[in-house]
């Protein structure tokens, strides 16, 4: 059985973490046993209460589903084959909505305002449902799982969205997050914490919808969190923030997944690769790569950024004031990490 080291700026009960000594820089190294669920590439407090509505829907929870107490036992196949209600990390405040299977179209037509030539609509296949957060990964969520360090700001809410993290940063907060849960009995078989495919995240993003935006073909500052004074398909000029807000400001979607438009750029676990014109299924995007798939636009953009389709991309290292993530609870795949 491989190993992985992984930087640690807290120490993290666990039984699969063997903590090596505290280094000079004031963070502890964990070795990691390489499971399946870790075969990676190499290198609290609760939401706000409007936000947990959302997550729990009313009078649904026991019409439609069991806790995932019980979901822990099942199979793969069992839980594709129904409807599914959505996966909270209680103790973490995180609320994951569940995305089923589905076809969609990818990319954008070629009449679509602002778009890029890498935007090449194809059809696309997701075979297996996933949850995905609700929210961006908030400053207490990070603090709570990793921990924070000098190069994150102290001036935001607890509820704003991590940034200054780069796609390693991200793509380990996920495996430390699959470990805790697992070690806790709250991880159904045969999933892991991921970051989603560019795929999972247009699909979730899209909503159904083949819009520039889930709600249409216009956005405003009053919907998402971008540059005002550049609003899309007429929509009147708004508000330029100059910064992240706390998450869940704007309306949801209808899977009641917030800010997917502007506020933080968010990675995808994709490296960056031109789209071919073919319909897929379950695309994965290239092998290798130098540039990951950042999503969404951000509060420094301007509206075109935070169309559905766009794509933009930047070396894995990269932490900046307008990168975060959102989690993906995905069915562990061939090569998963």
């Amino acid at each position: 059985m491989g190993i992985r080291v992984v930087k640690l700026s807290k120490r993290i009960p666990n039984p699969l973490l063997r903590l090596l000594p505290t280094t000079g820089a004031g963070f502890s190294l964990a070795v990691i046993p390489a499971l399946d669920i870790f075969d990676a590439p190499e290198k609290g407090s609760t939401e706000p209460a409007e936000l947990i509505r959302h997550a729990i829907r009313p009078n649904e929870k026991e019409a439609r589903g069991r806790p995932p107490a019980q979901l822990e036992r099942e199979s793969i196949e069992t839980i594709q084959s129904r409807e599914v209600d959505d996966w909270i990390i209680e103790d973490l405040g995180l609320a994951l909505a569940w995305i089923a299977p589905g076809e969609f179209l990818m990319g954008s037509p070629a009449s679509e305002e602002g778009r890029d030539e890498d935007e090449t609509q194809h059809h696309v296949t997701i075979t297996q449902g996933y949850w995905i957060g609700k929210t961006e990964v908030t400053y207490n969520q990070w603090d709570t799982i990793v921990g924070l360090d000098s190069k994150h700001p102290t001036t935001f809410s607890k509820d704003a969205p991590i940034e200054f993290v780069s796609w390693h940063d991200a793509s380990d907060f996920c495996l430390i997050l699959t470990s805790r849960e697992q070690t806790s009995g709250r991880l159904p078989a045969g999933y892991r914490y991921a970051l989603p495919t560019e795929s999972q995240w247009e699909h979730a993003s899209r909503a159904g919808t083949s819009s520039p935006f889930f709600h249409g073909d216009r956005l405003s500052s009053g919907e998402a969190n971008f540059d005002g004074n550049f609003p899309y398909g007429g929509a009147p000029k708004g508000r330029f923030l100059e910064k992240p807000t706390t998450v869940g400001q704007y309306a949801p979607d209808r899977s009641g997944i917030f800010d997917t438009q502007g506020n933080l750029w968010e990675w995808c676990r994709d490296w960056y690769g031109r789209y071919n014109g073919n319909s897929v299924v379950d695309p994965r995007g290239p092998d290798h790569g130098k540039e990951k798939v950042i999503r969404g636009g951000s509060w420094f953009d301007n509206s075109r950024y935070c169309r559905a389709a766009m794509r933009m991309r930047t070396v894995p290292s990269n932490r900046r004031d307008n990168i975060g993530f959102r989690v993906a609870l995905t069915p562990i795949g061939k090569g998963d990490y």
